[in-house]
């Protein structure tokens, strides 16, 4: 497998090998002792989501769990928002497409928010997290928030009302203040 840093700080991405034939492809999408090497982490809970072409999920996430994220069918852009304000790449956000062809996963730490929007007429999130699924741990960040400048591909997202709802950046960083 290839690993490639990105902007944030513990961000990155992953492509694991693709072996392909005249019968199709094989790929290896996680073995505990290769990603051990990157960061050794005890995932708990995995989860897929199945989104329409133009659904955004996010921006999510909480203050403890490490999430490996990657499409298993179609095509999605991901935004990563690092909210630790402990971090040196505090406020910064890294984007991407994931897609089943190039078969990329992205490492996402605690403390930063991930979204994603569907580009393909469908699509499959698939993440691993390192802690079960706990709602009222979890934050939301204002998806479209103009400190964040994040370029979505689709304009006329459909949301949840959850994701209507997405705070401010600036209010996120206050309630990370009273947590660290």
């Amino acid at each position: 497998m290839m690993i490639t840093e990105t902007n944030i700080k513990d961000c990155c991405i992953i492509t694991p090998v693709s072996n392909e034939d005249y019968r199709g492809e094989y790929v290896e999408t996680w073995n505990k002792e290769s990603y051990s090497k990157i960061k050794d982490i005890d995932w708990k809970q995995d989860d897929f989501s199945f989104s329409h072409q133009g659904v955004l999920r996010g921006l999510h996430g909480d203050w403890k769990t490490w999430k490996l994220v990657q499409s298993v069918h179609g095509r999605l852009f991901l935004a990563v928002v690092d909210l630790r304000r402990d971090s040196e790449t505090y406020c910064e956000v890294f984007t991407t497409v994931l897609s089943i062809r190039n078969h990329n996963q992205v490492l996402v730490p605690p403390g930063c928010a991930n979204g994603h929007q569907c580009l393909s007429d469908t699509c499959t999130f698939h993440y691993k997290q390192s802690e079960y699924y706990d709602a009222e741990s979890q934050f939301t960040l204002d998806y479209k928030d103009e400190m964040l400048a994040i370029d979505w591909p689709i304009k006329n997202s459909i949301l949840s009302e959850r994701d209507k709802k997405g705070l401010r950046f600036l209010d996120i960083s206050k309630e990370n203040m009273r947590k660290l």
